[in-house]
């Protein structure tokens, strides 16, 4: 039996772990009904812009989606980010051209996590997952596609977050059991391959080097 209508949903929104769809509403132990209206939340989107140290801001040239995570090339001529256009695709790596204004998907299979750059600037850390809302393996990419995706560690799972200065090692947030901070871990992996990732840090995420 329908009892209220237009009653809130957590659709749609970030972080992912709230996005669970539920309905926003309490019953008391007396039987008093409180809800918050509104429906389906609608879905995040955002535009990226530049700001600069006095704050004034500029929008970039980059329609509107569900872009995160944007990071700037250490040369400073373009930035990666993570996301697709809307909530039907798959997350994949976008990168915008500063000077000349252009946005490039970087091909790759899969969906991929937010990027980011080696300390020279020639290739970009992405966890790759076969479809949306699962782990990926840690691979460096081309960020033009002009070569296939390279393993960073075919052991490491979980999300770069910052590389070495040197660019011999990445640290990477690692989920096991969830998505909620508790479950997961600091790792570091090697550039190489040759040595096996391992955790620096528990119950910790979003490692940045200093």
């Amino acid at each position: 039996v329908g009892v209220v209508s237009d009653v809130m949903q957590a659709a749609n929104i970030q972080p992912r772990q709230i996005d669970s769809g539920a309905g926003q509403f309490a019953v008391s132990s007396d039987g008093a009904l409180v809800y918050a209206t509104g429906g389906v939340f609608p879905q995040d989107r955002w535009s990226l812009v530049s700001v600069d140290r006095t704050g004034r801001s500029e929008a970039l040239r980059v329609p509107s989606g569900m872009w995160q995570g944007p990071r700037v090339s250490p040369d400073g001529r373009r930035i990666a980010f993570g996301g697709p256009p809307n909530s039907t695709e798959d997350w994949d790596v976008w990168t915008y051209d500063l000077q000349r204004g252009a946005l490039a998907s970087v091909p790759m299979q899969g969906s991929e996590s937010i990027p980011v750059w080696t300390p020279d600037g020639s290739r970009i850390a992405v966890s790759s997952a076969p479809a949306r809302n699962r782990r990926g393996t840690l691979a460096v990419i081309d960020p033009d596609g002009r070569s296939p995706a390279e393993p960073l560690a075919r052991t490491a799972i979980g999300y770069p977050g910052s590389w070495t200065p040197d660019g011999r090692e990445v640290a990477f947030t690692n989920s096991e059991t969830g998505v909620l901070a508790p479950a997961r871990s600091i790792w570091l992996a090697s550039r190489d391959g040759k040595a096996e990732p391992r955790q620096i840090l528990a119950g910790a995420v979003e490692p940045d080097f200093s």
